[in-house]
């Protein structure tokens, strides 16, 4: 999607169409991440749901995940996807696999989430929990 013009293919297990117009970019790209990878003390994790690709940053020193745009913070900690009715975020989500890539985030020692709309929030296993919870399909 970093191309000029952009990829929107599909890559092997991503579902759905890419939405909304992605301009690519004119600097060829230096390092790609994928999960698994470490940059200093953070872990990739791979989490699509709000888009295809997505990736949070887990800190092992502290337990915070950096998990930009897959969870929001707004009143509650929320996958995204079942935002607010006011929030446009579910608009460019895939929510069965937003809700199957924060299931999937329970394996981590998580204690905090640093996202990407609303303050960092504590709580643990137990916000993801209830916002799964909340996720009904």
């Amino acid at each position: 999607m970093l191309r000029t013009p952009p990829d929107l293919s599909l890559r092997p297990g991503e579902v759905g169409a890419i939405r909304g117009n992605p301009p690519g970019i004119q600097t060829p790209v230096s390092l790609l991440i994928q999960e698994g990878d470490r940059i200093g003390s953070l872990l990739a994790i791979n989490t699509p749901g709000h888009i295809h690709a997505h990736l949070a940053f887990f800190d092992e020193r502290d337990g915070t995940l950096y998990a930009g745009d897959s969870l929001f913070g707004l009143s509650h900690l929320g996958i995204t996807g079942w935002t607010p009715w006011w929030f446009p975020v579910k608009a460019y989500s895939n929510r069965a696999q937003a809700r199957e890539t924060a299931v999937r985030l329970l394996q981590y020692p998580i204690e905090r989430y640093a996202t990407g709309h609303g303050i960092v929030r504590e709580g643990g296993k137990s916000a993801l929990q209830n916002a799964i919870a909340r996720a009904n399909l």
